[in-house]
C-alpha cells in the first residue's frame, strides 16, 4: 500500500510543479489561469481514474 502513496505524492509533486512552471513562462494573467485550471481539473481526473485501479490491485494481491 505504500506504493500507492508514493505514487500519489509523486503525482501531486508532479502536478504543483507544472503549476510553477506556469506561473513562470506565461505572463498574461488571464491565460495562466485558464492553464493553471486546466492543469488542476486534468490532474483531478487522471487521479480519480487512477484510485480504484490502484485499489483494486492492492485488494487483490
Amino acid at each position: 500500500m505504500w506504493k500507492v502513496y508514493l505514487f500519489l505524492i509523486f503525482l501531486v509533486l508532479l502536478i504543483i510543479g507544472l503549476i510553477f512552471l506556469v506561473n513562470k513562462k506565461i505572463k498574461n494573467k488571464t491565460q495562466k489561469k485558464i492553464i493553471i485550471f486546466v492543469i488542476i481539473v486534468a490532474s483531478l481526473l487522471v487521479i480519480s481514474g487512477i484510485l480504484p485501479i490502484l485499489r483494486y490491485a492492492y485488494l487483490t494481491n
